[in-house]
């Protein structure tokens, strides 16, 4: 619990000087955030989470600790977790975003944490489409189509 209270109160200070130093970048307005708009958020949150932390020490109040490193399962998986992040992105100009998001996700449905079929291709479908929603359509980032490009996307 002592270090609880040290790195909550670390982080909170640590959270204070970003959110000094990233309101002096300047926040910009809705319309047009400026550059230190997303640090500024980020270290809002930082803040918040560290006085949770720092108070939850403070009360007494905390889960039992769990084991911090992965046992051998665990680092198995995270071999397969880089892997596959690794697949994605040399997979991304060739196949498409649309299409590598889907199976990215998928592929980690089935293997990392299994999960039902209906349940990984729902999810899948909905990250895929999603996230090319909003980058694409709404945020007009330039997406890699690839195999898409063949049926008009």
């Amino acid at each position: 619990m002592k270090l609880d209270l040290i790195s909550g109160a670390f982080w909170l200070l640590f959270s204070i000087l970003a959110i000094t130093e990233s309101y002096q970048l300047g926040l910009g307005s809705l319309r047009k955030p400026g550059s230190g708009l997303l640090p500024f958020v980020a270290a809002c949150f930082l803040g918040i989470f560290s006085i949770i932390v720092f108070l939850q020490a403070q009360l007494g109040k905390r889960e039992p600790e769990e084991e911090v490193w992965p046992n051998r399962e665990g680092w198995l998986k995270v071999v397969l977790v880089f892997m596959i992040l690794l697949a994605y992105a040399m997979a991304l100009e060739k196949i498409g975003f649309m299409l590598d998001t889907f199976l990215l996700i998928f592929i980690l449905l089935k293997t990392i944490e299994p999960q039902s079929w209906i349940k990984s291709l729902v999810f899948s479908l909905l990250v895929a489409v999603g996230s090319y929603t909003i980058f694409d359509v709404w945020l007009k980032v330039p997406l890699p189509s690839g195999l898409l490009s063949l049926i008009g996307f």
